[in-house]
Parts: C-alpha cells; structure tokens; sequence
C-alpha cells in the first residue's frame, strides 16, 4: 500500500512509501530495500555490480569475477581433513591431501603411499600413542626420501616413527614415482630396500 507519493523537480525525488527515491541514491526509512527487478533483467548496483538472478545454496557466498558480475560461490577450504586411526586398523592406504592420526593403542599401523599422485600431493601423519609407530611404505616402482636421506624404494624400505609426538608430512615431488617427507616433529628411521 502507497501511504506517501511525492516528486520534487527541484531535488529530484521520488517517494514511496518508507522509500526515497533520488538521483543515483535509493534509501529507506525502515532499513529494508527490496528491489524487484523486471523478468530477465537483472539487478545491478551503481552500474558496477551484477547481482545473480536467484539465491546460491547454502554456505556458498558471494564472488566477483573482478568484471562487476557477482555470483554464489562454494567456498574453497584450505583445511586439511583429518582421519583418526583408531584400535583395530593396522593398514591405511594414504589419500591425497589428507591427515592421519594415529591412535591405535594396539599394534603399528602401516601407512603405504599411493601409486599414482600428482606433484603437490600431499600427506601427513601424527602419531599419539607411546607405545607403538606408524610405518609408511611406498607403493612398487615409488620412492620416499626423508630429507637428504635416501627413502625405500617399492615396497621392501620404510620410514617408521619411533615416539609419541613424531609428525609427518609427505609431498609428492615427481607424478606417480618420488615423494619427499619432512620431519614436522620428532625422530624417524629409514630402513632402505
């Protein structure tokens, strides 16, 4: 329902309303603007921004092309997803660009590198039982090199951890065949094929 209707030639405004119309300036007494546009046309602010025609879903925001087009994006986590290796898992094929605790409270667990990876792959392990390790192995025809120490070579090597605390993480460094650990925290041992 129109309660005010009002042009002023000497301002230029138009009011609607709780709405106030003005030369390049839409503003409102109750704090909401809701702008309705005509179909297939699309709202745009200032001539600058491109609003999207219909709502993202949830969690997506909103992007800009750095054009003025504005659309619902999903965003892009750069957290890593953590596995926890509970009591009765003593073998894990690693998955790419994942976390592994280990907190299996009865036996080693062995931890064997993918076949195939991409340069950048990446991986890491965190051992928090005292009492026993965690093993990686790497797949036939890979390598693992723990700093400038040559790594196993297929599946006869191994790096193993010796402690509680020990903290991984292994970077793929050649597609499909070399793999460099580092030592976040804590002590290894290399067993060379």
């Amino acid at each position: 329902m129109v309660t005010k209707n009002s042009i002023n030639n000497a301002s230029q405004t138009l009011g609607v309303g709780n709405l106030s119309l003005a030369t390049n300036t839409l503003s409102s007494t109750t704090g909401n603007i809701i702008l309705a546009p005509v179909s297939g046309s699309k709202v745009s602010i200032n001539s600058a921004y491109t609003l999207p025609s219909a709502d993202g879903t949830n969690g997506q925001v909103l992007t800009t092309s750095g054009s003025g087009t504005l659309s619902f994006q999903t965003p892009v986590t750069t957290l890593m997803p953590w596995t926890r290796i509970e009591t009765g898992t003593t073998a894990v094929n690693l998955v790419a660009n994942n976390g592994y605790i280990m907190a299996n409270t009865t036996a080693n667990v062995t931890f064997t590198l993918p076949a195939t990876a991409q340069v950048g792959d990446t991986f890491q392990i965190l051992n928090i039982i005292s009492a026993f390790d965690f093993i990686i192995k790497c797949s036939p025809a890979t390598e693992l090199y723990l700093g400038n120490t040559p790594g196993p070579f297929g599946t006869s090597g191994e790096v193993r951890s010796t402690d509680l605390g020990d903290w991984v993480e292994i970077v793929c460094s050649n597609e499909d065949s070399s793999f460099i650990a580092c030592a976040r925290q804590g002590n290894f041992v290399v067993t060379e094929s």
